[in-house]
Parts: structure tokens; sequence; C-alpha cells
């Protein structure tokens, strides 16, 4: 058992050097082939897996055994805490047949329901937009709901958001070759932003008139069940529409509001997320705490306790 976990351990540092060219890596994977077969299913050879899923440059053979042996793991370990690491890899590859896709996506979906404090769930959100084909309706839409709601709200050691935003852009893409937004509930990531430098006094506050598209954008996405999305926004209207100036815009916000924190798809941790934001906003100077305070409690945003908050931030 010593002598198994050291070289397991040996080779996971070896994978681990930047400075191994593909042949050098291949090689690795030839010497972790045996260690695999001997680990079989214990959790401990995901790490070691994940190592060799990520070199496509393989022997014929060496690709087909690393394929079978993550397969077995998976399939004996479909919730185990690292799973993640191989069902992301797998389901990235062009090998596996649609069958062995959909199965691998099964288990990989139940993961993610399982499992909400994943600082790379983008990476398992992305990976199973490789093939949005292979899922329903359903699972897709939960998915795009959940890759959404982790780019509104990313944990602070999350990592680049650039391939969850390439897999979302892909599958809009699908729907409209041309590239242009045929979706009028689709929130684009570019509008955000521009709200967020507007509450910054980075940049001009939207016209009335792009203000109103904002928010039928919103209700579009909770129309057709997309309450997350819907939410990406609103920290940020909440700040900027002012009731005295925009008086029917502002009646129009908080009725969208109300109806995103009561959809059924606005889950606890959706919820957190945006009382977070707004609060964030509060503290930074950007709404001021004796306007914000009666708006957010009215709605049920209430700023979160200091223990949440310190909890929240470790």
């Amino acid at each position: 058992m010593i002598r198994r976990a050291a070289w397991t351990y040996r080779l996971k540092r070896l994978f681990g050097l930047h400075s191994l060219s593909a042949a050098q890596r291949a090689t690795c994977v030839t010497i972790a082939l045996p260690h695999l077969k001997t680990l079989g299913s214990v959790p401990e050879a995901s790490h070691l897996l994940k190592s060799c899923l990520r070199d496509r440059a393989l022997a014929p053979e060496s690709a087909r055994l690393v394929l079978h042996y993550a397969l077995v793991w998976i399939r004996n370990n479909p919730q185990e805490e690292s799973a993640d690491y191989i069902f992301n890899r797998l389901l990235r590859r062009r090998d596996l047949s649609d069958i062995v896709w959909k199965e691998i996506s099964d288990i990989s979906l139940t993961w993610l329901r399982n499992h909400t404090s994943k600082d790379n769930r983008d990476l398992s959100l992305a990976a199973l937009l490789a093939c949005p084909e292979q899922l329903t309706v359903q699972d897709l839409n939960w998915v795009v709901q959940e890759a959404e709601q982790w780019l509104t709200n990313p944990p602070k050691a999350a990592h680049s958001q650039d391939k969850l935003l390439a897999a979302l852009k892909r599958l809009h893409q699908r729907h409209d070759p041309s590239g242009a937004q045929d979706d009028p509930g689709w929130i684009q990531k570019t509008v955000v932003e521009k709200l967020n430098l507007a509450v910054r006094g980075q940049t001009e506050v939207p016209s009335l008139r792009e203000l109103e598209e904002i928010i039928n954008s919103m209700v579009a996405a909770i129309d057709t069940s997309r309450p997350s999305p819907a939410a990406y926004p609103l920290p940020s209207l909440l700040t900027l529409v002012q009731p005295a100036t925009h008086p029917e815009l502002w009646v129009k916000l908080i009725a969208l509001a109300r109806r995103i924190l009561a959809h059924p798809n606005f889950l606890p941790r959706h919820r957190e997320g945006l009382v977070r934001a707004v609060w964030l906003l509060v503290d930074r100077g950007a709404w001021s705490e004796e306007v914000a305070r009666p708006v957010l409690e009215e709605l049920g945003l209430t700023r979160p306790s200091t223990e949440s908050k310190t909890q929240a931030d470790l």
C-alpha cells in the first residue's frame, strides 16, 4: 500500500511539471497505466486519471486503456467528491459514443445537483455544453441557468470565466449562426457590464429607452422560466432607476423583482448571490443605505448577518 501510494505521488508530481514535452507526457501515461490498473476504482485514482485524460497525443492502445480505466472509475464512483475531475474530461472527448456520452452526462448532472459549492463548477457546466444536442430540453435549460448564475456571482477563488462564456456563446450561435441574438430573454454580458460601469460612475447611465429594453429582456427571461439570468441586471438597475424621475419604470422594476424572487426556479443559492450583490453596492456607496434598506427589506433581501457574510468570504 505504501509503495503504491509513493508511486502515485511521484507520477502526480511528474505530470505537474510544466516543462514536459508531449512525448514525455505520453511516456508518463505509459508508466501510469499499470498503476491505474492496480488502483482500479479507489477514489485516489481520480487524480492520476485526471492527468492521463488531459493528454490527447497518445498511442492508440494507451488512449484506449486510459478511457477504459476512466469509465470503470466513474461508473463505480459517480458521486465521489473528485468525480468532476473525470467526467469533465470525458465529456469533452470526441471518441465517446452517443450512448456513453449520455451516460456520463447523466452522472455529471446528478453530481452537480448534489454538489453546489465547487469553485470549478463552471468547468463541469462548460463540458456539458460541449454536446447540448444530447441533453433533454429540461436538462439543457437547467445547465444554462446554472451557468448564467455562476457567471453572475463566481466564487472568489474562481479562475478565468472564458471556457464557460465560450460554451454559452457557441450554444446561442447554434440557434442563430449569424451571431445575432434572436432570444429576447438572453441577457447580454455586455449589457450587464455597461450597467456595472454606470453604477460605478465610469460611464453614462443608459437612456430611458435602453433601460426599458433591458427590463423587457428580463421579463422575457422569467417568462421562459429563467429567473436566474433575469436577475443579472437587477442589482445595478435598483441603483440606477430612480423612483422620483422614472416612477413608472420603478414600479415595473419592483414588480419584476418580486416575480424573480417568487419563481420556483430561483433557488436559495441564487437568492444568496443576489443579496450579496445588492448589499455590496450599498457598502461601496453606489446606493445610499437610507434609501436602499426599506426597498431591500420589502423585497426580503435583508442584509446578511456578520456571521454568514464572514462564512461566505472564507
